[in-house]
């Protein structure tokens, strides 16, 4: 017989980040001060910190970050998309990388940067002097 996860306890990090996904599920632009809360509180901690135990803190960090971002990309706020991108991107490594900066050329597309984009491009196809 399966039990059931414990609740988050009130007013911890999973509270929050659970409070927030709900929110931003049924489109509440209130999700998005508790994810930027969450995103900016977890960045100032030390990396060390935020991977310890089974990298808790680092999870909901990215997810809150995420969370922003897609909020963010939803409500055409794409300055602050591009903030968050470039953190993601600091972040993370290899194929997730990858796939951070492909979406962030997306949003300079969609910002109204496709120079941006191509000038990132042509930097990327003729690689490393």
């Amino acid at each position: 017989m399966a039990t059931q996860p414990e609740p988050p306890i009130k007013g911890s990090w999973e509270e929050l980040l659970e409070t927030a996904v709900s929110l931003s599920a049924n489109y509440n632009d209130e999700a998005i001060e508790i994810y930027r809360k969450l995103a900016t509180r977890l960045r100032k901690m030390p990396a060390a910190r935020r991977h310890a135990a089974d990298n808790r803190l680092q999870t909901i960090y990215l997810r809150s970050a995420t969370g922003l971002l897609e909020m963010s990309l939803m409500r055409e706020q794409y300055d602050e998309a591009l903030e968050i991108l470039d953190l993601l991107i600091d972040e993370s490594d290899g194929e997730e990388r990858r796939s951070w900066q492909a979406m962030r050329r997306t949003a300079l597309v969609q910002s109204g940067q496709p120079d941006v984009t191509l000038t990132e491009l042509r930097e990327i196809a003729e690689g490393p002097e």
